[in-house]
Formats: structure tokens, C-alpha cells, sequence
């Protein structure tokens, strides 16, 4: 119907760094770097005064496509326009609309020419809203070729109007920058981090792609639980991005340090002995002493250093059954912060449901 209107109407072991000697993603496999050597020095912090070369005749930089509509151009700028457009119906009086200006009109200008935001304020122009059928605001359609794709009313997360955004991007064949992100994308999602990781790099050069890299290379390091390259990213994000600081991946990256943090903690104490033992060994003991909540809790943490964050989740359900509240609580509390590390992988709803089970009967 809206379609018609429109028509009608108007793991621990590797480590990322980047060195002195080589603009280029280095792969370490003995994670064991001389930070003294100062070719080896990380310049994650240097990508702040990085700059693109400059030629002798630069192309002009495209221009932010943002518009404020009304019936003598809604057409032109809606059904004919090459780039994807996001159509905003708003009102001046609206918190929400407000705030969902600012961070579309900012999108525009991270993609400039390849997005389009159109804003249309339904009191101003109300035969335009009418037509659209607007019933509340916020209200946000995106458009491609002429046609109408998605709509939502009210005001999104930020994680869901970034997706939104990103999908609508991706419809755009003519756009080099968003190819190289389906890229790097498509390689991460096909396990090939190592490469992915190469390219995401790549785009912190590339004008209007720096944030989308900096956030691949953080989905890199939660996937490899890399301490060393988390640390550096989640300073500069938080340094040079400061609205991305409670976004669900940097806090899913300081989750992973925190909880990497306990495990190195409590191996470097050695507690029980816990530096010569095995996963295998650990397993035997607890065999022979399956109450022992200290060894369930140390072959937890030997799980959690092998990368076995099930078998880790395991164990400690086990103690919390035994004893919810053993030395402070300790088995919950490591139990959650794996929870927080991977919050959207499908283990931690299957064992949080188990863990409601336990805990509350």
C-alpha cells in the first residue's frame, strides 16, 4: 500500500598489532612481543594523526546528502534518486525525532554521496504525511530504486538503526566503500579472521569507514580473545568515538578483559597448583572428588584458558548447584561475567535458563 502511495503520490594465542616498519596488519603466533623493540612498537593510538596521502589535483570531496522535503521535491529527491535514501517523518516538538536527526544527518555525512536522509516534517506538510499514511513519530522508511523496502515508527536502539543503515548501504553496487565492508564482513562471518582482520584495517585510512573498522577489528579480537589488540581499540574507540562507549561490542570487549584478567590472575597465583595442571588432570580430580567446589572452580578457569567457555559454564553449575553460595559467590560471579563476554552467542540463553533453574527453585 505504502509502495502504491508513493508511486502515486508524490583464543588466547594470537596477537593484531600494527608496527613502525609496516603500515600493514601484523599476525604475532607466539604472542610473546618485545614491547622495547621499538619497531615492534603498537600504533593503534598513531591511526589518531594518520592521514590519507594528498595528490597534486584531489577530486572534490562528495557533499552530505541531506534534505528537507516538501511536495515540489519530495519526488525527485525520494523516487529518482540513485543512492538509498532514509525518509525521516518528524516534529520539531519531539525528543526523539531530535535525537534521530542528529544521528542520521550524521550518517549522511559518514557516507557522503551514498546516502541520502530526507526529512519531512508532518505538521508542516501535512498532505506529504497523509499520503505516507504517518501515524506516529518517529517514523523512518528506506527507499531504493523508487520502492519502499522497511519502515519503522519510534525511536531505535542505536545497534538496530546501525544494521537498518548498513543493509540499506548494502544495495548500493556503485558504492566502493560499502563492497569492501561486504567483504571484510562476508570473511569474518566465514571464519577467515585473519583476513577479515587485514581489511577492516585497510578502511581506517578510508575517508567515512575509520568506525566501521575500528568495530571489525573489535569483532576480531573478541573472536580471538586477544587481551593485547582489545585494550588498544576499546582506548582509541572510547578516545575518538566517545558515543560508542556503552555500545554492546565495546562493552562485550571489556567483558572479555575482565574476565581474561581473573583467569591470568588466578593461574599466576597458582592456586591448587593450578599452573602444572592439565585440563585431563583436572577432570580426574574432580572425579575422584566430584564436591570439591575449589577444583570444579579451578577446572572452570583451565577450561576458560583452552577456549572451552561450555565445558567452563558446566562446571560452574555444577558447584552452583552444590552450594549457590560457596566463598562469595564466586561460581556466579565468574558464570556471569562469561554470560557478559558472549552476549549473543545462543550458549549463554540455553545456560542462563539453566542457571534460573537452579538458582531459583
Amino acid at each position: 500500500m505504502l509502495n502504491s502511495c508513493l508511486n502515486t503520490k508524490v583464543n588466547f594465542s594470537k596477537s593484531y598489532y600494527f608496527t613502525r616498519s609496516s603500515p600493514t596488519l601484523n599476525i604475532n603466533n607466539n604472542n610473546n612481543n618485545n614491547n622495547n623493540n621499538t619497531n615492534n612498537e603498537p600504533l593503534f593510538n598513531e591511526q589518531k594523526r594518520q592521514t590519507k596521502p594528498t595528490t597534486t589535483a584531489p577530486n572534490p570531496a562528495p557533499e552530505a546528502l541531506i534534505y528537507e522535503l516538501d511536495s515540489s521535491n519530495f519526488a525527485d529527491i525520494c523516487l529518482k534518486s540513485k543512492p538509498p535514501v532514509v525518509l525521516l517523518c518528524y516534529t520539531e516538538w519531539s525528543t526523539h525525532c531530535k535525537q534521530l536527526i542528529t544521528t542520521l544527518e550524521q550518517q549522511a555525512r559518514n557516507n557522503p554521496g551514498s546516502l541520502v536522509i530526507a526529512k519531512l516534517n508532518v505538521e508542516t506538510q501535512q498532505e506529504l504525511a497523509q499520503n505516507l499514511r504517518v501515524q506516529d513519530v518517529p517514523t523512518v522508511f528506506s527507499l531504493h530504486g523508487g520502492k519502499v523496502l522497511r519502515q519503522f515508527s519510534g525511536a531505535p536502539t542505536k545497534e538496530v538503526l546501525d544494521q537498518f543503515i548498513d543493509d540499506l548501504l548494502a544495495l548500493d553496487d556503485t558504492n566502493v566503500s560499502r563492497k569492501l565492508v561486504t567483504k571484510a564482513d562476508g570473511l569474518y562471518n566465514a571464519g577467515d579472521v585473519k583476513a577479515a582482520a587485514e581489511l577492516y584495517h585497510n578502511m581506517l585510512t578510508e575517508d567515512g569507514l575509520e568506525l566501521t573498522g575500528l568495530k571489525g577489528l573489535l569483532k576480531c579480537g573478541i573472536k580471538d580473545n586477544n587481551k593485547d589488540m582489545l585494550t588498544q581499540l576499546i582506548s582509541i574507540v572510547k578516545d575518538k568515538y566517545p558515543e560508542e562507549s556503552s555500545s554492546v561490542l565495546v562493552k562485550q570487549a571489556e567483558k572479555i578483559l575482565e574476565l581474561t584478567k581473573i583467569v591470568e590472575e588466578c593461574v599466576a597465583s597458582d592456586a591448587g597448583g593450578l599452573a602444572g595442571q592439565t585440563v585431563e588432570t583436572l577432570q580426574e580430580a574432580v572425579r575422584g572428588e566430584p564436591r570439591n567446589l575449589g577444583l570444579k572452580y579451578l577446572l572452570a578457569i583451565k577450561h576458560l584458558q583452552a577456549g572451552q567457555a561450555e565445558q567452563a559454564m558446566q562446571q560452574l553449575l555444577d558447584s552452583i548447584k552444590i552450594d549457590k553460595h560457596h566463598n562469595n559467590d564466586e561460581a556466579k560471579l565468574l558464570l556471569f561475567k562469561l554470560f557478559e563476554s558472549m552476549p549473543t552467542d545462543p550458549l549463554v540463553l540455553k545456560y542462563r535458563q539453566r542457571f534460573s533453574n537452579i538458582w531459583f527453585l
